[in-house]
């Protein structure tokens, strides 16, 4: 197996020529963790690709420290303001996703241990930084990229629970562990739903509902739904 730090350095090559070759043109970032993750991660999180308006070409493989979800001020998405002026920031931790994201890992546990957000495999399946996903440029393409970037890593840190964000990412990583059809939880908000699927040798799937929209982590209506989808990982 390559070191860490070559593997680091081999992936961010490769995405970087993917981005080059994507048309996107607002920088990339992959993890929200720290690398050591990379070397064994009992929890993986992964989301669909990054949003809000960076600066441009910014490329950032991973967080040096720490987790994203904690560290990091975030924009106020709602704040028009150009370039040169600096938008609106939430404090650290503080935006919503940031929030709901430090709400799950706090009801989950592996082997009676709480989760640390500086310790979950955390990033996006694409890393290309856009405002939106439609804005994504050839996204098949981006996808396929992806999904094989994902397979490496997922192989590498061997996460017993994988969390997935956003039902656009449930086929992506359906097909990274070649799963069975997902039972599908209604979390009681309309129609909505997250799902679950074991995978070989014992490690469960869970795609959840984009939780940017919906806030279902520490809201009551729900906790019966998460309590189906996490199973023996849900403490609550």
């Amino acid at each position: 197996m390559d070191t860490l730090d070559d593997y680091c350095r081999d992936w961010t090559e490769q995405i970087q020529a993917a981005y080059d070759k994507s048309g996107n043109r607002h920088g990339w970032r992959l993890l929200y963790s720290p690398k050591e993750v990379l070397d064994g991660a009992e929890v993986a999180f992964i989301g669909l690709n990054p949003a809000g308006s960076p600066p441009r070409d910014t490329a950032y493989f991973t967080v040096e420290r720490g987790s994203a979800f904690v560290e990091e001020r975030w924009e106020k998405s709602n704040q028009q303001s150009t370039q040169e002026e600096a938008k609106e920031r939430f404090p650290e931790g503080e935006a919503p996703l940031q929030k709901q994201v430090c709400a799950l890992f706090r009801k989950l546990h592996v082997n009676s241990a709480p989760v640390k957000p500086e310790c979950v495999l955390a990033g996006n399946l694409i890393p290309f930084h856009e405002p939106k996903w439609s804005n994504v440029q050839d996204r098949r393409s981006a996808i396929q990229f992806g999904e094989k970037m994902w397979k490496s890593m997922l192989l590498r840190a061997q996460p017993r629970l994988v969390i997935g964000m956003g039902k656009d990412v449930l086929c992506p990583l359906r097909r990274i562990f070649k799963a069975r059809i997902p039972q599908s939880v209604l979390v009681n908000w309309g129609n909505i739903r997250g799902h679950r699927v074991r995978l070989a040798g014992g490690g469960l799937l869970v795609v959840l509902p984009h939780l940017s929209r919906f806030s279902i982590i520490d809201r009551p209506e729900s906790a019966d739904a998460l309590r189906d989808l996490f199973g023996e990982y849900w403490r609550g």
